[in-house]
């Protein structure tokens, strides 16, 4: 991104070694060099700056949009709709004598891509996977953002991100690897440029990824509060206590690589608390409520293994959440695909019958369409 203060007043600081504290002129964390816009709908751009009142300029492939800076600092102009252009172009945002101009710009679909584990597991997790895929040349079409991991108690509205990032052998190993396999086969059949919004972290349940206010009013609060007050109670000890869990954990593991000792100690799951990534609503507040309007195609979601065991609960949260993120992005009942939990035993117990049951929730909520709309 490149960011440029055009002034009479900078050049002559600079000439005589003077710093001025100039005006910020922000962009909200989304926009970045090598962005993909979404194709064929309104696209709102948006951000920050410290004069309320001035005007903001948006130019991108053809098109000049002009709005003010409100009395909070907030400015937004929507870009009309365009078709997929896979030809990196320059978007320049302006302010006065500041400007800021971001390259590469490309415009194609874009993804959402969230959950837990198995959305995070990065392609570098996978070797044979990712020597496969580093044989290959470079891939402009497929771009990836990964917002980092970021709990809030209010919804925020800015995210630290990586950037996006455009598909080459020296990237692809940060990519997760459920939406790099998802945009390389939308890229294929479509051809056109495909971006992946990624925000995900594992062994987070599905509670965290859902506005508190929308938690509140589900069957499934009371419960869920009566373990959220006596986590709170504990949080102190727990919170203590889990560094030497965890590498008790970590020698467990050891052991078993080295000496063949099985593991019989369960994974020390960070315990609920303040500003941790298991209270409710948490991750939404902080990963995915700042990434709102970006425009989008739809939401990819990948989670499930944190909520075996509460099926019932699952099946009236996962599409209060589906119908909680449309409203957050107000673009309509876009599509919202979701990954079935494996055919995987409940702890070695092939009888087990909790994560059949969390799959069948699943599939319950997806058929009854009525659910999610």
């Amino acid at each position: 991104m490149n960011v440029s203060f055009r002034t009479g007043a900078s050049l002559l600081a600079g000439c005589l070694g003077l710093t001025l504290n100039l005006p910020a002129l922000e962009l909200a964390p989304p926009f970045t060099d090598h962005a993909v816009l979404q194709r064929d709908t309104t696209v709102p751009v948006w951000g920050w700056d410290e004069q309320p009142g001035s005007t903001v300029s948006v130019t991108f492939g053809g098109q000049t949009k002009l709005t003010q800076v409100n009395a909070s600092g907030l400015w937004r102009a929507d870009l009309d709709p365009q078709p997929a252009n896979a030809t990196g172009t320059d978007l320049v945002v302006t302010r006065g004598h500041t400007s800021i101009t971001l390259r590469d710009v490309v415009v194609g679909e874009v993804w959402l891509a969230s959950g837990q584990s198995n959305m995070e597991w990065a392609l570098g997790s996978s070797p044979v996977s990712l020597a496969a895929e580093k044989t290959q040349p470079a891939n402009p079409l497929i771009r990836h953002l990964r917002v980092d991991h970021l709990p809030a108690d209010l919804p925020f509205d800015k995210v630290k991100t990586s950037g996006w990032l455009s598909a080459t052998p020296d990237t692809i190993s940060g990519f997760t690897g459920v939406g790099y396999y998802f945009a390389r086969l939308v890229s294929e059949t479509l051809n056109v440029p495909v971006g992946i919004l990624h925000a995900s972290w594992g062994g987070t349940p599905i509670e965290s990824w859902i506005p508190e206010p929308v938690l509140r009013s589900s069957r499934a609060w009371p419960e869920f509060n009566r373990k959220w007050q006596a986590a709170l109670k504990v949080w102190p000890q727990a919170y203590a206590d889990q560094p030497g869990l965890e590498a008790a954990f970590q020698k467990a593991i050891e052991d078993r690589r080295t000496k063949g000792t099985p593991i019989t100690m369960p994974w020390p799951r960070p315990p609920m608390g303040p500003g941790s990534a298991y209270g409710p609503g948490t991750l939404y507040n902080g990963m995915l409520a700042p990434l709102a309007p970006y425009a989008l195609r739809g939401a990819l979601w990948y989670q499930g293994e944190s909520n075996v065991g509460r099926a019932g609960e699952y099946a009236e949260l996962l599409p209060a959440m589906i119908q909680a993120w449309r409203n957050t992005w107000l673009q309509g009942d876009f599509p919202f695909l979701v990954v079935q939990l494996p055919n995987f035993s409940d702890n070695g117990k092939p009888d087990g019958r909790a994560w059949a049951e969390l799959r069948e929730a699943q599939e319950s909520v997806l058929q009854d369409r009525k659910r999610v709309v």
